[in-house]
């Protein structure tokens, strides 16, 4: 691998990482995807054996991420006072 496509590697991977942080995920996700294209047209040998293992962990992430969710919902549902939004003021709720 060419000293150019490491960098556009190891970029691509550390700007998505920072759109994730920042709250960008639909940007992070394409930035780091662009980056994980490129590592696999110079080693598609090592996706293939890579793709074999993946969607089992795939699954089990997507069961995580909608338990998180569900739980984060009910949360919410619950913890929200009867004036409205927890964070807006409502004139007419008393303690």
């Amino acid at each position: 691998m060419t000293t150019f496509k490491k960098a556009v590697v190891i970029g691509s991977f550390s700007i998505g990482a920072l759109l994730l942080l920042k709250g960008k995920r639909t940007a992070g996700l394409m930035v780091a995807t662009a980056g994980v294209a490129l590592l696999a047209a110079e080693f598609p040998k090592g996706f293939a054996v890579v793709s074999v293992f993946m969607p089992p962990y795939i699954s089990r992430a997507a069961k995580l991420y909608s338990t998180v969710s569900r739980i984060a919902d009910e949360y919410r549902q619950d913890n929200t006072p009867v004036g409205g939004h927890p964070l807006q003021y409502n004139p007419d709720f008393t303690d």
